[in-house]
């Protein structure tokens, strides 16, 4: 199982870095858009939408959505939609540690769950094309930077863990692996901003502080996919990824975090133009 997941995770991770680093913006789009496109029937699946009509209906508002933030990624309808994605991330984040399964498991906010990810998928797709329209290295960095807190969190929980995160929603996950995830991305983003942007003291203050914070938040993504899945009774959101499960349990972080980091990105960047 560890091999196999080993050699999957390197395979997707050689596709998606060439995809990145070599293909055309409109190609990079097009590719993401695919990639989340398949999240979005797992989203469905999970969110009961189980008969053909219903899974067709949301697979194609998400395609309506991609298509519109498309035409529109210059104008004030992509970044309201991003900004929107942020704002919920960030408000949901503080009721995710008090959420309590159902006493009799039966799913409760399927509805909700479900119209939910026609505003979240779309918002992550238009996060990372607005970032590689910057520079492809940013989307590197925010996929980077979520694998990192996930696997050391991983590792920090298996060595430290004691106390739960949110133990009705992922019982493996720790506050020790937690802390063991942002301290990673502590390090790493005090190289990136030291040895590949250049930034001055109080710009890399404020990157710091984003990464730190984006961080927390790609958690977050980890733990709300949990919710939608314990609200499913499943295990995975599907088994295209050997190893790991479906997209949405290999990019959950990414979801949550890409609009934040885009956002608070581009405060950053502004910031050093002016100075």
């Amino acid at each position: 199982m560890l091999r196999q997941r080993l050699v999957s995770g390197v395979l997707l991770a050689i596709v998606l870095v060439s995809i990145v680093l070599l293909a055309p913006h409109s190609v990079f789009a097009a590719a993401f858009a695919v990639l989340f496109g398949i999240g979005a029937v797992e989203w469905g699946r999970l969110t009961s939408l189980d008969t053909p009509m219903a899974e067709t209906a949301f697979l194609a508002g998400f395609v309506a959505a991609v298509v519109l933030l498309w035409w529109t990624r210059d104008g004030m309808l992509t970044q309201w939609w991003i900004a929107v994605a942020a704002l919920f991330w960030v408000v949901v984040f503080f009721a995710l540690r008090h959420y309590r399964q159902a006493l009799d498991q039966s799913p409760r906010w399927q509805r909700p769950l479900s119209a939910s990810g026609l505003l979240l998928l779309p918002a992550a797709w238009a996060a990372f094309v607005a970032l590689h329209e910057i520079h492809p290295g940013w989307v590197l960095y925010i996929m980077m930077l979520c694998g990192l807190a996930d696997s050391f969190a991983f590792l920090f929980g298996k060595m430290f863990g004691k106390n739960k995160l949110a133990p009705e929603l992922s019982p493996g996950k720790t506050i020790e692996g937690a802390a063991g995830g942002l301290f990673s991305v502590l390090v790493f983003s005090l190289l990136a901003a030291f040895y590949w942007q250049g930034f001055s003291g109080l710009q890399t203050v404020a990157f710091v502080a984003l990464s730190l914070f984006v961080g927390l938040i790609s958690i977050e993504g980890d733990l709300f996919e949990s919710l939608i899945k314990r609200e499913a009774g499943e295990k995975d959101s599907g088994r295209i990824l050997p190893g790991h499960g479906g997209i949405l349990d290999r990019f959950d972080s990414h979801i949550a975090a890409s609009p934040v980091f885009y956002l608070g990105l581009n405060g950053v960047l502004a910031w050093t133009q002016r100075s």
